[in-house]
């Protein structure tokens, strides 16, 4: 029995921006920082063309972010800030369950990288700060399917209550900020 080679094995599993410098259709991959939007003069020192500035500004319709605080008196979470908004195609990103279901199984590894390789998909990264820890911000990954293309990154402006709610359930009301690490649900302290 011949064996086949799984070239797709051979690359990283991870994201692949859909707006990488190959896909020159695409839009331009949209990065909201703390305090306004950013450019390319920001991003990349004082050389920045008109051009290359125009790429990366950020989109209007990602500014109509709206904040929601959702809780109990013990937990309460606020999702305030919007950090980054961008469409990316690939697999989505590796959690330690999905690695460990690969190393159980090759074969739906190897099935899965086949599959997953057009998938889309858009990552929301959030600033989040809960009741139970004061003074600390906390950054939360949101990942939402698009492989039908239905939905821009603008669609992360509306998900905070949402967002919020899972925050909740995620960590039992607060009592376990890593219940959800395995599966991928990592509130990831900031600076």
């Amino acid at each position: 029995m011949r064996r086949r080679a799984w070239p797709l094995l051979a690359c990283c599993l991870g994201c692949t921006p859909a707006t990488a410098p190959e896909d020159a259709t695409a839009p331009p991959a949209v990065l909201v920082e703390r305090g306004g939007s950013a450019s390319a003069a920001e991003a990349g020192g004082d050389d920045a063309t008109p051009a290359a500035e125009a790429a990366t500004t950020t989109s209007p319709e990602l500014e109509d972010f709206v904040p929601a605080t959702v809780g109990n008196p013990r937990c309460e979470v606020a999702v305030v800030e919007l950090l980054e908004a961008e469409q990316y195609r690939g697999p989505g990103p590796m959690t330690p369950a999905l690695d460990a279901q690969f190393a159980a199984d090759p074969d739906f590894a190897r099935f899965y990288q086949s599959e997953s390789h057009g998938d889309q998909h858009i990552q929301c990264h959030y600033a989040v700060e809960l009741s139970s820890h004061p003074k600390q911000r906390f950054r939360w990954r949101e990942v939402r399917s698009n492989t039908l293309e239905e939905h821009t990154p603008a669609v992360c402006n509306g998900l905070a209550a949402e967002v919020a709610e899972s925050i909740l359930e995620t960590t039992g009301d607060c009592l376990d900020l890593d219940a959800g690490a395995y599966w991928g649900y990592v509130l990831e302290p900031m600076p």
